[in-house]
């Protein structure tokens, strides 16, 4: 019986999804808050799974076999997800509750079933179905165990998409899926991931939202999402890719150029040898965080911490081919007070220079954090994360060891440019 309830819920999932169909996305406003029945009918568009949207169009990589294979076993959770959302509510609040009370907002899908047997059944019924080779395995955690890899072991987890001010835990949850929709089919699409949302009459509809729609939503985007084993609790920085305050306001330090200068490091052109991206363009985002210090003669730390990030698009064709793109990474424009910005390099302590990180990968706004960087403030070092789909899709530096920019070996004097060649091209000048 249980497994027949399943088949039902796939094919309300699923494929009764599109009874409002649209061709196109609309252009008006999406919603903030509410449940689907209290929205205004144009806020989404709404697809028929297995007709507009295929499970091809989400899946696929014929250049990545190895992404596609792991893209089914995120499917197929997505899919019990989906089986728990329209068939068991009360499992799905809690699910829900479980993931808001963690610090990182994110839950072990394999403590969660653990806690909640029923949902052991439904994932094991749903991968017999999924993968011929299933009798091999004791049950979907010893599957999920033995093929959840990719450059690294993962682990299942459950968490919210869309972090921030707006969530609002106890509006009615939506699930989303970890798969960018084919851009080359969808060519008004831009990282748009499909999302069910309840139609408030014990159905589901399927549209599609990318990060700024996903900002606009209150309701929790409940995803699952790979990460590492204990990211729940684990203290770091998140980088949302976006500026932070203050904002960035020119100011005069008032010390003579004898007691130090105000320089400057920019990025001024890159290249990437390398396509993370299963469908459209590469997101490749540049981050950076500094800490402020009055003067390095005294290492009087004040901790005042700025990040900072800048994106850029780089289709498929311009892999490998170098590209302008100039910005400044480190100034003293972008401290107000409590004192001066400094990248004093006449005289720059390993101390001070330990302040002041960079990195560069590819985004995906509705992944998990993983390491980009690490950087000190007076009472050590501190972990700063970006959202990226795979630990290995960085640019710019190896975050196993991208602790701090090192100024003094890779800019040790005035106008000079660092490069590196890691995974293609990257230059970054020093100005005085």
């Amino acid at each position: 019986m249980l497994k027949q309830s399943i088949a039902m819920g796939l094919v309300t999932a699923l494929l009764a999804v599109g009874c409002t169909k649209k061709a196109t996305e609309q252009t008006t406003t999406h919603p903030a808050k509410g449940n689907l029945q209290t929205m205004s009918a144009p806020a989404f568009t709404y697809y028929t799974f297995g007709t507009d949207i295929t499970e091809d169009d989400l899946l696929a990589n014929p250049d990545d076999p190895a992404e596609e294979a792991f893209n089914k076993i995120d499917f197929a959770m997505t899919l019990g997800l989906l089986e728990i959302y329209n068939n068991h509510p009360a499992i799905m609040a809690q699910l829900v509750s479980d993931i808001n009370g963690t610090r990182n907002k994110i839950y072990s899908l394999l403590t969660f079933a653990n806690d909640n047997p029923t949902v052991n059944t439904i994932f094991n019924t749903i991968f017999a179905q999924r993968f011929e080779d299933f009798s091999n395995y004791t049950n979907w955690q010893d599957f999920i165990d033995q093929n959840y890899h990719y450059d690294t072991t993962y682990t299942p987890f459950v968490h919210f998409a869309n972090i921030g001010a707006n969530l609002d835990v106890n509006l009615q949850p939506y699930v989303a899926a970890p798969f960018e929709i084919n851009e080359e089919k969808f060519t008004n699409f831009s990282n748009h991931i499909p999302v069910w949302i309840g139609d408030g009459n014990g159905g589901t509809k399927l549209t599609a939202v990318n990060e700024p729609m996903a900002k606009q939503i209150f309701n929790p985007l409940v995803l699952v999402s790979n990460a590492n084993f204990g990211c729940e609790e684990s203290i770091y920085n998140p980088i949302y890719e976006e500026p932070v305050l203050p904002p960035v306001v020119p100011m005069s330090c008032g010390l003579p150029p004898t007691q130090h200068l105000h320089e400057h490091l920019s990025q001024t052109k890159f290249k990437i040898n390398h396509r993370y991206e299963r469908t459209g363009q590469s997101d490749v985002t540049f981050i950076w965080v500094a800490r402020l210090a009055y003067l390095p003669s005294n290492n009087n730390w004040a901790d005042y911490t700025v990040t900072g990030s800048e994106g850029k698009d780089v289709h498929k064709n311009d892999i490998g081919k170098l590209i302008d793109y100039e910005f400044v990474i480190f100034t003293p424009d972008m401290f107000q007070s409590p004192g001066c910005f400094e990248i004093e390099l006449m005289s720059l302590s390993q101390q001070l220079y330990e302040g002041y990180a960079f990195g560069v990968y590819e985004k995906d706004w509705y992944s998990t954090f993983k390491n980009v960087m690490n950087a000190k403030n007076s009472s050590g070092w501190e972990t700063w994360k970006g959202r990226r789909k795979f630990e290995n899709e960085w640019y710019y530096f190896n975050p196993a060891d991208n602790n701090s920019y090192n100024f003094a070996q890779r800019n040790p004097t005035r106008h000079s440019t660092y490069t590196n060649y890691t995974k293609g091209e990257i230059r970054l000048h020093r100005w005085d």
